[in-house]
């Protein structure tokens, strides 16, 4: 299970970062909504953290909200799995 996890975060750590290389040279993006879902199936807290690292999404509300929120919730719920 941490395993899945991990695989998750870190999928969703390298597509927040391509959408951000994509957002540098002006080509096309990747959905927030599929950024959103990666978030939300688990990848939450390292999108988080790459969000502050590399500056990106930082100021989209929906982002501001739901990467803590999930981050929070897929914590907690993992220390209840525990």
């Amino acid at each position: 299970m941490v395993f899945i996890w991990l695989a998750v975060n870190v999928i969703g750590s390298i597509i927040f970062w391509l959408d951000k290389q994509r957002a540098v040279k002006r080509k096309r993006r990747i959905a927030e909504k599929t950024l959103l879902l990666w978030a939300f199936i688990g990848a939450a807290p390292a999108m988080f953290a790459v969000s502050r690292t590399i500056r990106h999404k930082t100021r989209v509300r929906k982002f501001q909200i739901c990467l803590p929120l999930f981050s929070v919730l897929q914590l907690l719920a993992g220390l209840v799995l525990i």
